[in-house]
This record gives C-alpha cells, structure tokens and sequence, in this order.
C-alpha cells in the first residue's frame, strides 16, 4: 500500500458566493487515481457534480465549513483518516470509465463517512471559527501547561467581547458566538494533555 500525498490546507474553506444564502459545502476529497488527499470548498453552486466525483475517481465526504486551517490542519494529521484513506485508495480499480472499490475499500469508505461525523462534527469537534487575521484560531497555540484558568478565561473573554457587527452573514455570527464555550473547554483539555 502507497503512502497517500496530503495537500496540507494554507487557509479556512469557509467561502460563501454574493447573493447566496449559505456557505459553499466543504469536502475532504481522495483522488483515488493520483492517491492524494485534501480538504476543498466545492466551487460549483447547487446541485452540480465535477464528473471525477460522479465517476467515482475522487471520493468526497462533506465536512463543516467552518473549520479554521488549524482544524483542518488537525484532520489531515489524523492518522486514523490517513490509514482509512490509503485503503481507499488502495481498494480502487478502474472498469468501463467508473471507479469501482473492493470490499476492503468500501468497508474504509464507510468507516470514514462514519469517523468523520462523529469525531469531526460540530457537535464533537470544536471549531476554530473562521478570521480574517487567524488571532482566534491561534488561540490554543498560546496555551502550555503552566497556563492558568484564569488566563483562559481572559483570552476566551477577549474572543467573546469582539464586535461582530460588521459581518452579514448571520450563520457566521451565531457560530462564531457560540463556539467561545467549546474554545475554553478545549484550552483546559490542552492544558491537562501537557
């Protein structure tokens, strides 16, 4: 089995087109063909379906998309993706223009479909909320173990204080407020792994 190329994420995947209501839907795609993988908004409004997914070449699960870099950054590091993705990738066979999977793949690829949700969603993960100057997302790269709950008190309350007045997209800003609780959970969690 090949060892999968990852295209490691240089920034968030949140992107919502003018005049659209919600943001484009984020994917964690596997080229089965160029054993590669990587995390993509999609770039197609609506329904349409590039013919490399409708073929069966890249394998596609939806994610959030409003994981900050950082988060999907860590989803990339996630050996237990990246083994799951090499046995798709391993498990893929190309007949009649379509990409079929064998046992071994399709087990792998609804283990992934599984993992994903549960492990990655927003209910389970906590969301490094998307900025423009990265400063919340790099929160938790401040924390070390001699970090005090008070100090993290303070950063989370200097998350929770920003104006958001000046974002439109109201998804966005309920997101956004409400992930202040997950953060501070998850510096604590950090502090006690150090």
């Amino acid at each position: 089995m090949s060892e999968i190329e990852i295209e490691m994420p240089t920034e968030h995947q949140y992107y919502r087109y003018p005049g659209q209501t919600n943001p484009q839907d984020v994917f964690l795609n596997i080229d089965t063909e160029k054993n590669k993988i990587w995390i993509a908004f999609n770039s197609e409004i609506g329904n349409a379906i590039p013919i490399t997914v409708w073929n069966g070449q890249i394998r596609r699960y939806q994610i959030s998309a409003y994981h900050s870099v950082f988060g999907l950054t860590k989803m990339l590091e996630d050996p237990k993706i990246i083994e799951l993705a090499e046995r798709i990738v391993a498990g893929s066979e190309e007949r009649d223009e379509k990409y079929h999977l064998d046992e071994d793949a399709l087990e792998a690829h609804d283990a992934l479909g599984d993992y994903l949700e549960s492990s990655y969603s927003p209910e389970a993960y906590p969301l490094f909320i998307i900025d423009e100057d990265y400063r919340r997302q790099e929160m938790l790269g401040t924390i070390t173990a001699a970090t005090t709950d008070e100090e993290i008190d303070k950063l989370v309350g200097q998350y929770e204080d920003e104006d958001l007045n000046d974002h439109e997209d109201f998804a966005y800003e309920v997101n956004y407020r409400i992930q202040a609780s997950d953060i501070r959970e998850a510096a604590r969690d950090k502090v006690q792994e150090l």
